[in-house]
């Protein structure tokens, strides 16, 4: 779970899926934790990774997260 400073979670969203990374954005209906992390009323953006992604997609999604900010 991350935010990019200036950049509003579902611009994000947007601009990672146009480099084919998929991530979500929002609260995840966690609102205490949303607000106790002051990342109300909009949330942030979280990417999972699982057994099957590789440093390369790992290596991907940095590179690309790097490029909003």
């Amino acid at each position: 779970m991350f935010t990019v400073a200036n950049v509003h979670p579902s611009d994000v969203a947007k601009a990672l899926a146009e480099r084919e990374v998929a991530v979500w954005d929002g609260n995840y209906y966690a609102w205490e934790l949303e607000r106790f992390l002051g990342l109300e009323p909009h949330g942030a953006v979280r990417a999972g990774f699982v057994h099957y992604n590789d440093e390369t997609e790992a290596d991907r999604f940095v590179e690309a997260v790097r490029a909003l900010a």
